[in-house]
Order: structure tokens, then sequence, then C-alpha cells
């Protein structure tokens, strides 16, 4: 998330690093809550700063009867405009922040710019496309022809985009994730497991949310959801943590069950195992 103050100070970068990222942020609105919270912080912090004086005013008033009194009603008055500017800005306050976890950060200038992943760049090719004299088999035929997927149990089971690995399928899975797993832990890596479901904050920290609460499932009654990626249970781990510099990088292989609800993507790669639910994943992760 960019500093408060780097976005007062550079609107305009700010406003083009949101407009090369597809993002329809308006920065202009964001700094205007900014300033009524700003103004109302001020208005309530010297509302209580009077309070204060008129507390040792009335315990210095003596006997004057009316002075004490002029001095109570002018208490009871600031009291109930704190008591009303109060719940104002804790609102504003939480539309603020809310808008600024929605800022994007800038873009670095070699970063091609584009709108969908049709104007990625490639950085390195290796290998050969095949040819063949054939019609060739997608993964789906192939999975049915040698008895290693059952779809329509996977949905039954489990609603649309679900799916039952079997035989070679199923061996073939846990082999990959050993693999990968210990490949990479072989390069000095710390190999993990981590938690499939993690509380509001490790999503708020790692950027899924706000924008991308909608491809999430939520536990209901808790405070927890089910990852997409493990990016979001290793960043977690360092809440409130300062990592020295000394330390750096940490470097992480984790091993995770993922959750994805697909929301929005109706029809697309529909046949297969394509754009699933679930699915587990190694991932790498360096800090």
């Amino acid at each position: 998330m960019l500093d408060l103050a780097f976005i007062r100070s550079h609107p305009d970068v700010v406003k083009e690093a949101a407009r090369l990222k597809n993002n329809d942020i308006d920065i202009d609105y964001l700094l205007e809550v900014d300033r009524k919270v700003t103004t109302l912080q001020r208005e309530v912090e010297e509302a209580r700063a009077r309070q204060n004086q008129i507390s040792k005013q009335i315990a210095k008033a003596g006997k004057d009867k009316e002075l004490r009194e002029k001095l109570i009603a002018e208490g009871k008055q600031l009291a109930e405009q704190i008591k009303s500017m109060e719940p104002m800005l804790i609102a504003l306050l939480e539309e603020r922040q809310q808008l600024l976890y929605l800022v994007p950060n800038i873009p670095d200038p070699s970063a091609p710019i584009g709108k969908d992943e049709n104007d990625n760049v490639p950085v390195k090719y290796w290998g050969k496309i095949p040819t063949f004299d054939f019609e060739p088999r997608d993964h789906y035929t192939i999975m049915q022809n040698l008895d290693m997927v059952d779809i329509e149990r996977g949905v039954k089971v489990a609603g649309a985009r679900s799916y039952i690995l079997k035989n070679d399928a199923a061996r073939l899975e846990l082999a990959l994730m050993n693999f990968a797993f210990d490949r990479v832990a072989r390069k000095g890596y710390t190999p993990l497991i981590v938690p499939a479901m993690a509380r509001e904050f490790c999503f708020i920290g790692n950027g899924q949310f706000p924008k991308g609460r909608d491809q999430v499932y939520a536990i209901e009654n808790d405070d927890t959801f089910l990852v997409g990626t493990a990016e979001v249970s290793i960043t977690g781990m360092f809440k409130d943590e300062i990592l020295k510099v000394e330390d750096l990088p940490l470097r992480y292989v984790a091993f995770c069950p993922c959750f994805r609800r697909e929301a929005g993507t109706y029809g697309k790669d529909t046949r297969g195992v394509f754009r699933i639910h679930q699915f587990n994943k190694v991932e790498q992760y360096i800090i």
C-alpha cells in the first residue's frame, strides 16, 4: 500500500500508475476524503483540548457559581459536539482506508503496458512447439481414456468445476508435488506447509482484499477465509514483525491446498480440469 504522504505529494504520479494498471480508483476523491478527515480530526482535537482547559478552569473557579455554571454548560456543549463528530470521523477514516487499499503501486518503467494477458511481452523462449501429423487429443480425452479422472462424480460431490483424480493421475499429482517441493528445498529454500485458512488481515496485507474478495471462500461465523495461494499465509506470518536487513532474503517453498471461487469465469475453459475451485500447489516465496 502506498504511503498517504506520497499520494498527497505526488497525485499525478499515482493517477498515472492507476491508468497504466487499468485501475479506476478516483485519486481526487481519495484526497478529498483525506482533507475531510484532517479537518474533522483537528476540530475534534481542538474540542477535546478546550474540554481539558474547562476542567482546569472549573477547578480554579472556586465559589464563583456563575462562572462554574457557565464553564459546565460550555463543557456539556463541547461533549455533545464531540459525540456527534466522532462517528463521522470513524466513518471517514474507514472510507479513506478502504480507498487506500485500492491504490496501485507505481509500476517499474521497464514493465510493458497492456490491458490484458494478450499484451504480455515474452522474456524468454525455451524448446520448440511440436507439430503433429495427426489430430492431438486434449488432456481431458486422454485422462478419460486412461481412467484418470471422474468429472461427473466430482460435480455430484462438490458442484461445478470439481473433479476426482483417479489411479495414475492421483499418484502423478502427489509425485509432482513432492518432486517440486524437494527440488526447490534443495536450492536452500525453507520448506513450509502453511494453513489453508487465513484471517482477513493476511489477505489485506497481501493485496488480495478488498478487490479480490469475491474470488475467496469465507468461513461462516469466523474471520477466516480459504486461501487461493500460499502467499497469503506466508505474508501473514510476519504481521507486526520488523525483519532485519541482514537476515534477508528469506526464501520459502510452501505446499498448500488452494481454493478459488472463479467468479465471473462462467463459460471459460469449461472442458476438463481448468479453472477449478480446489487445487494443490507448491510455491516459491522470497522476502
